[in-house]
């Protein structure tokens, strides 16, 4: 079988995954490609498990978006593999006499220029450019779950955590994510996004804004220690120490002082401010 055969298959696999596993039972061919394909087997089994025990997606009318975006991400992922299986292009060799004369002439006239140089002292060549230094953007975090070995992840990906479960994160500014289950969020270099579930965030200070950013609204803190809590209906933002403004949408923005909290609904934030009770420090 082709890789573009190959590939033809598990797009027909993923469709039937995503829309009626009943198929796989009629059709001889997909459980033939189930049995030679890893990758599309693994994909069953986490779709199987996601139905049948339940998550943090359950109760919600799209518990297949994952498989979706796979899907709608399947052609560029398609095009990526086959320029890596292209073979390198061999060199070109230029054997003509005219490739020879101009070479030849191209040494001369430097060695001629390193010799006038080395005795023209108070001559010196043009300096040569400044180096560039080209600073790249952290790509992935660390994530300890229910306090086992913490693993590298990519900022890419979603992090979904299933009733009971616990995380503690870091995020590639320094800043400490310790997260409730059931819960989802994406982690940013300096921030998160909580679609679902509780966030204690301890944020270093001192490394400019931290963004925290809930489907009712935004939170901006410089260096402090909040509690997040999301779900459909609201968000709770808490503050244990330092000051963190808030913002929802179409609502002006207010400031939480430490031991204060407020409510964001979908309109905006809540006209209320409460003082909760003062935690001792550590």
């Amino acid at each position: 079988m082709t890789s573009q055969q190959k590939s033809a298959m598990c797009q027909k696999c993923l469709e039937v995954i995503s829309g009626n596993e009943a198929e796989l039972l009629r059709d001889p061919s997909l459980q033939q490609h189930l049995a030679a394909c890893p990758e599309c087997a693994a994909m069953l089994s986490t779709i199987a498990h996601l139905r049948h025990q339940g998550s943090a997606f359950s109760g919600e009318s799209y518990p297949e978006l994952k498989i979706r975006i796979m899907q709608r991400l399947e052609p560029v992922l398609q095009q990526r593999r086959n320029a890596a299986a292209e073979p390198a292009r061999p060199p070109v060799v230029a054997a003509n006499w005219l490739f020879r004369f101009a070479s030849v002439f191209c040494i001369t006239v430097l060695g001629i220029a390193l010799i006038y140089q080395n005795f023209n002292p108070a001559h010196p060549g043009p300096a040569a450019p400044p180096q560039t230094v080209i600073s790249t953007a952290p790509t992935s975090f660390m994530i300890a779950l229910n306090s086992g070995t913490p693993t590298q992840v990519s900022l890419d990906n979603p992090i979904s955590l299933f009733n009971g479960d616990s995380a503690v994160i870091n995020v590639p500014d320094g800043s400490t994510l310790h997260v409730t289950g059931p819960a989802r969020l994406n982690v940013c270099p300096r921030g998160f996004h909580l679609l679902q579930g509780q966030i204690k965030a301890e944020v270093v200070a001192g490394k400019g804004e931290f963004v925290a950013t809930t489907p009712h609204g935004q939170i901006t803190v410089l260096g402090t220690v909040f509690t997040v809590t999301t779900d459909q209906r609201r968000t709770l933002v808490e503050v244990t120490s330092g000051r963190v403004r808030v913002s929802g949408d179409n609502h002006t923005e207010t400031v939480l002082n430490a031991g204060e909290k407020t409510e964001m609904y979908q309109p905006g934030i809540s006209s209320e401010t409460e003082i909760i009770p003062a935690v001792d420090s550590e």
